[in-house]
């Protein structure tokens, strides 16, 4: 819970993110059931239902109702590391600034923006106060959270110091480009006229 593949793998930059594809809540036992390529329940040797299960045979949790939902991305029934993916990474595709100006007679004002584009973070606050994991406080978001059967949400049930409800995967995955208001600075440059009569060659104000 709460940590994604450190990796490097041909054609992905530095700091990428590996995790898992996150698909929801489980709504009720039906949907724990296993299911291969085509769709179809997975069954095992004496015809018993196969459920979905995490990282069989060592950790061996079967999901339950409530359950966070991730892809099994090889339909074999079972979410393991052969079900993590690239989900994106921190580098952004352009960075830079820029900054407009205006004058007016004595007055010039100026202002500087930053921003970042294309590049994505992994949100922790996010993921430290919906878990529901242990007794931190929590956001608001979690009132939405799974209950009874046949709920459907996308916030799991809660579960203290169990379950697998917040393993790092694309629900924490987040565009993070943005565009920044920075500084604005309004100067004003007193006249030579004015200036003469204080016996200076130069002055201004800004704030």
């Amino acid at each position: 819970n709460g940590e994604y593949l450190r990796l490097l793998q041909i054609n992905n930059p530095f700091g990428s993110f590996y995790g898992y594809r996150y698909k929801g809540v489980y709504s009720d036992r039906a949907s724990t059931v296993a299911t291969d390529g085509k769709g179809q329940p997975i069954v095992g040797p004496n015809g018993q239902i196969i459920y979905m299960r995490f990282n069989y045979p060592q950790t061996d949790y079967i999901f339950q109702p409530g359950d966070a939902m991730y892809e099994d991305i090889n339909n074999d029934g079972n979410i393991n590391y052969m079900d993590v993916v690239y989900l994106g990474n921190s580098n952004p595709k352009l960075t830079g600034g820029f900054g407009p100006s205006i004058t007016w007679k004595n007055l010039r004002i100026t202002s500087f923006f930053s921003f970042r584009w294309g590049y994505d973070v992994i949100n922790g606050t996010k993921m430290n106060t919906t878990n529901m994991f242990n007794f931190d406080n929590q956001s608001t978001a979690v009132l939405s959270r799974w209950k009874k059967e046949g709920d459907v949400t996308d916030m799991p049930r809660a579960l203290i110091a169990g379950g697998f409800n917040w393993l790092g995967s694309d629900r924490y995955v987040e565009d993070a480009s943005y565009i920044r208001f920075r500084t604005i600075t309004a100067r004003y440059n007193f006249d030579k006229k004015t200036l003469a009569k204080m016996k200076l060659k130069t002055m201004s104000v800004f704030v």
